[in-house]
């Protein structure tokens, strides 16, 4: 198992200065898409993996992320070839309601940084409460863009996987 202090791990700091880094990693095509924060404005920042693992931080493109006057919480995000996706929403409640929830989807051109499709994601509404938890990229089989939602009580919360095509 590893550990925050293991020495199998390495530690990266491609943005000086930068907060709330969170990563994912496109395999089939060698990218890595960064997530983060620049005085409190989030960027997306499109590097290419091995130079990347080899600490050259030139990105490919940097972007201020899209759709972040929503004011909806970023809750995961992915890549695959020159797009990446990301997830915001948050979980049912008083001013989210089960129907139709807020839990938005977007499809970002990483050669333009601009959003080519957005959808009021309604993957497993029936699940109460539903909170959107996290993107991810199998390619067995698909591509397929995989969802992940909480729910159930505050105290005994499941979590569930879901799948669709990447178009």
């Amino acid at each position: 198992m590893l550990t925050r202090t293991s020495r199998m791990l390495s530690t990266y700091r491609p943005v000086p200065g930068s907060t709330s880094n969170t990563a994912a990693l496109d395999p089939a095509h060698g990218r890595l898409l960064l997530r983060y924060k620049m005085q409190g404005v989030p960027r997306l920042a499109l590097y290419d993996a091995a130079k990347f693992a080899a600490r050259d931080f030139q990105p490919i493109t940097d972007f201020a992320q899209p759709r972040n006057s929503l004011n909806l919480p970023f809750q995961g995000m992915t890549l695959y070839g020159d797009y990446a996706y990301q997830l915001l929403g948050t979980g049912y409640g008083p001013g989210n309601p089960a129907r139709p929830g807020n839990t938005r989807l977007y499809r970002i051109d990483l050669r333009t940084g601009r959003v080519v499709q957005q959808v009021l994601e309604r993957t497993a509404s029936s699940l109460f409460p539903r909170e959107p938890e996290g993107l991810a990229v199998v390619r067995s089989g698909g591509p397929w863009l995989v969802l992940g939602f909480a729910h159930g009580p505050s105290r005994n919360r499941a979590f569930s996987l879901y799948y669709k095509p990447i178009d």
